[in-house]
C-alpha cells in the first residue's frame, strides 16, 4: 500500500478538513473506500492502493489526520512520550471529525466501508461504532477494543493504570461497549506485533463475530507492517 502509481483519476480535495477524493470514471459501483492511516504515515503512502481501488470502481477517501500531512507535525513524532500524549487525541478529533468526512462522500453512507491502520485502524473502529449505518469495516495492525488496548499499552511501557474516569472516557467511544450488528469486517493482523498488541483486535473479534459477517486472518512472525500477503488479501475482499 505504497508508491505512487497513478491512473486516469482526477483526485479532488475537500479543503475544510481536509479530505482527498478519487472519483472512478466510467464506473457504476457506488460504493465508497474511507481510508486512515498509521500514526506518523501520510496519505501519500496510500495513493496507489487508492488508486487500484478506483480502477475496481471505487470512490475513495483520504482525509488528513491531525498532526499528519498539511495539519501540523508535531516535533519528536515517533518520541514515546508524544505518542503517548497525542494517539487519543488523533483519535478522539477524527470520531468528532467523522460525520463530516462521511457526508464528503458522493455515495450514501450504507455504501461506504471504512479502511484504518494501525492508529487509522482504532479510527475506523470508533467511526463504524458510532455511524451503525455504515456498511463495513477493514481493521489492519489496530484494535477495537479501546479500554483493553490501552491497558495493555500502560503495561507494556510500565505507566499506572487508568483511573476510573479515564476509563469512563475511553468507554463512550469503545467499540466493544457499542454493539455492532450485520456488517461486512475484516480484521487482519500480525501475530509478532510488538507495536499495537493483537490481544485488542481478537477481543474486538469475539465479541462482534457472532453477529456480523466477520473475517480474522493472522500472520505468522510478522510484526507491525503490511506485508504483500496481507494486501492482496485486503484487496481480495474488498473486491467480493
Amino acid at each position: 500500500m505504497d508508491g505512487m502509481t497513478m491512473f486516469h483519476h482526477e483526485w479532488r480535495v475537500n479543503m475544510s478538513t481536509p479530505i482527498h477524493i478519487l472519483e472512478p470514471k466510467g464506473k457504476n459501483r457506488h460504493e465508497t473506500v474511507v481510508i486512515f492511516h498509521g500514526w506518523g504515515s501520510s496519505i501519500e503512502n496510500y495513493r496507489q492502493f487508492a488508486n487500484e481501488l478506483c480502477e475496481l470502481g471505487y470512490e475513495v477517501m483520504l482525509p488528513e489526520l491531525l498532526y499528519h500531512d498539511s495539519r501540523g507535525q508535531l516535533e519528536n513524532m515517533y518520541a514515546t512520550e508524544t505518542i503517548q500524549r497525542h494517539f487519543w487525541e488523533v483519535i478522539f478529533h477524527t470520531l468528532e471529525e467523522a460525520k463530516h468526512i462521511l457526508s464528503a462522500a458522493s455515495n450514501p453512507i450504507e455504501n461506504t466501508k471504512v479502511l484504518g491502520v494501525s492508529l487509522g485502524g482504532f479510527i475506523a473502529s470508533g467511526i463504524l461504532a458510532q455511524n451503525p449505518e455504515i456498511a463495513g469495516l477493514v481493521n489492519i495492525n489496530g484494535s477495537g477494543a479501546f479500554e483493553m488496548s490501552e491497558t495493555i499499552f500502560r503495561k507494556e511501557s510500565g505507566r499506572e493504570e487508568m483511573t476510573m474516569e479515564e476509563r469512563a472516557v475511553l468507554r463512550k467511544v469503545d467499540p466493544i461497549h457499542h454493539p455492532i450488528r450485520n456488517k461486512q469486517i475484516l480484521c487482519v493482523h500480525g501475530d509478532a506485533d510488538t507495536v499495537v498488541s493483537m490481544e485488542g483486535q481478537k477481543e474486538f473479534v469475539r465479541s462482534f463475530e457472532q453477529s456480523n459477517e466477520l473475517t480474522f486472518r493472522v500472520y505468522p512472525e510478522v510484526n507491525h507492517t503490511i506485508t504483500d500477503e496481507m494486501s492482496a488479501d485486503v484487496m481480495a475482499w474488498l473486491k467480493k
